[in-house]
């Protein structure tokens, strides 16, 4: 299987790096082929420009986006992993408005949307939050709403698993152990060939 990780974090100590990591060894253990678009190690640049607007309207896109959106093509499975910061990074948010582009992974064709992508995805985030608070206050139901119904699913792409990591693992060895469980059982669900 060919799996593409797009992974969002400036800071190399982080859980989410943790998470990379795993994801990544867990993935090439199983003989998938494995990339990792770190964006910002890329340098990415997340502003959507008045001249990619103007271009998005022709159905086309600057070098650096058909290069991304070759990676896309490229994979069976993409796994997004990224913080949760006020909902969505301005690094991810700015990907999801460069590289899922209007003609490249949606599009209207008499009057309704058509998604063109049809690829498998995962969602990993964690987040300084406690998990239940979001549950509680309704939050995750958004969340998954906005990023895995409005943004992914009208692209074509399926979110088949999704967890939001809560509080600080760092911190708690036993919440890192049941989070590092509850990340293993996902990608055993759902990566191995």
């Amino acid at each position: 299987m060919k799996h593409l990780i797009i992974y969002s974090n400036p800071e190399e100590e982080s859980f989410s790096h943790e998470i990379k990591e795993y994801v990544k060894r867990f993935s090439k253990e199983n003989r998938n082929e494995v990339i990792i678009r770190d964006l910002y190690k890329l340098g990415f640049d997340p502003v959507l420009s008045k001249e990619e607007v103007r271009l998005q309207d022709e159905e086309k896109v600057v070098d650096e986006i058909k290069r991304e959106q070759e990676y896309i093509d490229w994979a069976d499975f993409i796994t997004f992993i990224y913080p949760v910061w006020w909902m969505i990074p301005a690094m991810v948010k700015g990907y999801f408005d460069r590289v899922l582009s209007y003609g490249y992974a949606y599009r209207f064709e008499d009057g309704k949307p058509k998604a063109l992508l049809n690829k498998k995805a995962l969602r990993y985030n964690p987040m300084g939050t406690p998990r239940n608070i979001y549950e509680k206050n309704g939050l995750r139901k958004a969340y998954e709403k906005v990023i895995d119904s409005g943004i992914l699913q009208s692209s074509g792409i399926e979110v088949v698993d999704s967890i939001l990591f809560g509080g600080n693992p760092r911190e708690d060895k036993d919440l890192q152990e049941k989070y590092f469980d509850e990340l293993d059982n996902s990608l055993r669900k759902n990566l191995l060939i």
